[in-house]
């Protein structure tokens, strides 16, 4: 697919391409998802690891962004998993 391709492209065949990607690509790997949100009345974080079933959310303050919202999402996950001994996530 090219750029133009993807941008005409429904979400279920983009989440497809990125699935096959990751899987063919990061055999060995953990995969975490991360996410961040922003309304009028919450903001939050999110990661998610399917393999080893575990999630964690929390909230931040209204006024948080969400570029901060996702990078709290990120810094967790980080945090998280520095104690394990498998290195590949």
């Amino acid at each position: 697919y090219s750029s133009s391709e993807f941008r005409i492209s429904s979400p279920v065949v983009i989440n497809s391409f990125f699935l096959d990607f990751i899987e063919s690509n990061f055999v060995d790997f953990i995969v975490i998802y991360t996410d961040g949100s922003v309304s009028l009345l919450l903001t939050g974080y999110f990661f998610y690891i399917p393999n080893l079933h575990i999630s964690f959310t929390s909230n931040l303050p209204p006024s948080s962004s969400f570029f901060t919202d996702e990078c709290f999402a990120i810094i967790e996950a980080l945090n998280f998993i520095s104690s394990f001994q498998i290195k590949s996530f």
